[in-house]
Formats: structure tokens, C-alpha cells, sequence
């Protein structure tokens, strides 16, 4: 992994004017921009703007840094676009090319070392407890208590969050897990896991949410298509921001995505993001503004249309808010 710090050194060094500039794009200067047809697609009419700090085609979309130009206008993956915008005066094309060669080395032992951990990942998800289904019911009106409205009643919700979440995107199941009945949000590969009478697990150093063994880090809900998206740091407030969405009506009108904790990424799943609208919701700590902050880097890296980020006041969270503050 090429250090932040070096990433920015880079993109100081290379401005994605002079990126462009140097692969012989036909640009014209406008203002404080400059403007020339689109490398990513055919056009007649220029609709490529290429900026102080990154480009941007209003026409099919495309946006980056100078790092990530660099990488599609040379078919480069990330890092080799890094190299190669960081070499120095003094390396030749061979430096260049041996450095480029030994990257790719890493990256086949790295991607090596990533398959031996999956297969040992899965073999212990397969030793997962089976999940079963809090209710079942036809619709988010359902009057029968059950383990689903037991668990609107723990979180303060309404009911219509716990039930979409399970009946309709089934992101949410529930088990028995050391000795305990257990709420958990996740799929085949990911899961975190809480108790469903409110209290903490105890082994070891109490903790609210037991992430089950084997799994993925990888953000839950999140699928290609064109609806806007909420990023969502935890379990409770991808339930909470259920229910206010159906309160509100507009359940259909977004996707909304857990990250699982402040500590996740959205890595490869960030492409997913691409022109659409972000809007994330981040705790008041500062783990939580940190996590936010990454998050907004990966989804505008990966081209989202738009990134919008809602600090909740310290110590509340989406629960708190008002209907009318949740997708304003």
C-alpha cells in the first residue's frame, strides 16, 4: 500500500492539467479551467473540464485526480499510476519499468495471501450458527410480537425498520450466539452480532457488537443501481434510518448502506457510488468524523455525482434526529 503521504506528495508534484498536457490532450484554456474533448468516450462537443486539483466530464460523468487520470489514460492500476507520476529526475525507463515489475510482484503475493485468508475465512463461517427469521408477517404493520418487535422495542423504533431490513432486503437475521439470542446485520460473509435483550457481551472486554468469526469487512446493503445512497456507520442506525425513511415515505427512494463500524472501507465496493448522490451520516466522535472523512475520499475517488456529510451531535445518533433532519 503506497502511503498517504506519498499520494499527496504526488498529486502536489502533478496537476492533472499537466497530466493531460503530457499525453497530448487538445486543451483550451477557460477561465481558471481548461476544456477539450473527453478521453473516456467519443464526443464531438468538448465536455471534458480538467481542473487545478482534478477533471471532471459533464458528459459521461468521469471524475479523478491526476493519479487516478494518469491511471486510465495509460491503462494503469492505482499504484503503477503512482510510480510512475513519482519517478524521480535521475531514474531511467529501465528504474521505472524494475520498480513497476517488483509492485507487481507484491501484488500477486499480496493477492496469494488474500485467497489463502478467504478459504480460511470460510471455513470458519461454515461453523456459523444457523440464522433464522425474527417473524414472519406481510407487512411493517404487523401487530404479532416477535423477535422483530422485540427488537424495534430495544432500539426505539418503529416497527417498519427491523421488518424491511429483514423481509425485504434480508440484511438482518437472528441466532443464537454464546448462549444468547442475537441480532444480526450482514450477509453470507459478513455479520455483526448483538444481543437481543440490550446487553453487552461479556468475554473479555465488554463490547456491544461481536463480529462473527470469519468474516468479511465489506459494506452491507450496497448494490449497483442509480438511487442515491446513505452511508450509515452502525447496525442500530441502519435500522433507525429504515423506519424514518418508511415513516417519511421514501423507503424506495434511497439505499441505504452499513458500514459495519467506523474501522470499514468501502474499497472495491466504492465503484458502486459511481454518479450518484452520497450522503453520510457521521457520529460526533472523533473516530466517527475519521471514518466519515475516508469514506468521502473513497466515494469521490470512485466518482460519486456528489458527497454530502451530516455530522450527529456528540453522543446521539440517527435515532435522535427529527424525520424531517433524515434525508433533508
Amino acid at each position: 500500500m503506497i502511503p498517504e503521504e506519498a499520494i499527496a506528495r504526488i498529486k502536489a508534484e502533478n496537476s492533472p492539467v499537466e497530466v493531460a498536457l503530457s499525453h497530448n490532450l487538445e486543451l483550451k484554456k477557460k477561465g481558471t479551467r481548461w476544456l477539450g474533448r473527453c478521453p473516456f468516450h467519443t464526443e464531438k462537443t468538448p465536455s471534458f473540464n480538467v481542473y487545478a486539483d482534478y477533471a471532471h466530464c459533464y458528459s459521461c460523468g468521469w471524475n479523478g485526480d491526476s493519479i487516478k487520470l494518469e491511471a486510465g489514460l495509460s491503462d494503469l492500476s492505482f499504484p503503477k499510476a503512482c510510480l510512475k507520476l513519482g519517478a524521480t529526475e535521475s531514474e531511467t525507463a529501465e528504474d521505472v519499468a524494475e520498480r513497476l515489475k517488483r509492485i507487481e510482484e507484491r501484488r500477486q503475493r499480496q493477492e496469494q495471501a488474500e485467497a489463502e485468508r478467504r478459504g480460511e475465512n470460510k471455513a470458519k463461517r461454515a461453523r456459523w450458527p444457523q440464522f433464522f427469521l425474527g417473524l414472519h408477517c406481510k407487512g411493517p404493520d404487523c401487530e404479532e410480537i416477535g423477535d422483530l418487535k422485540t427488537l424495534a422495542r430495544l432500539r426505539g423504533i418503529h416497527y417498519a425498520g427491523p421488518w424491511l431490513t429483514e423481509q425485504v432486503y434480508g440484511t438482518l437475521r437472528f441466532l443464537i450466539w454464546k448462549g444468547h439470542t442475537a441480532w444480526v446485520v450482514g450477509d453470507r460473509t459478513a455479520a455483526a452480532a448483538r444481543r437481543l435483550d440490550g446487553k453487552l457481551w461479556e468475554h473479555g472486554t465488554p463490547h456491544k457488537s461481536d463480529t462473527l468469526p470469519g468474516s468479511e469487512k465489506h459494506p452491507i446493503g450496497l448494490t449497483k443501481g442509480s438511487l442515491p445512497v446513505i452511508l450509515i456507520e452502525g447496525e442500530p442506525d441502519y435500522l433507525a434510518t429504515l423506519a424514518r425513511l418508511w415513516q417519511k415515505g421514501q423507503h424506495e427512494q434511497w439505499q441505504v448502506v452499513c458500514m459495519l463500524g467506523a474501522g470499514a472501507r468501502l474499497g472495491r465496493h466504492a465503484a458502486k457510488l459511481r454518479d450518484r448522490e452520497v450522503v453520510i451520516y457521521a457520529h460526533g466522535e472523533e473516530a466517527g468524523r475519521a471514518a466519515a472523512d475516508r469514506w468521502k475520499d473513497e466515494a469521490t475517488f470512485a466518482g460519486a455525482k456528489s458527497v454530502t456529510v451530516c455530522d450527529l451531535p456528540d453522543g446521539q445518533d440517527i435515532n435522535d434526529l427529527t424525520e424531517k433532519e433524515i434525508a433533508a
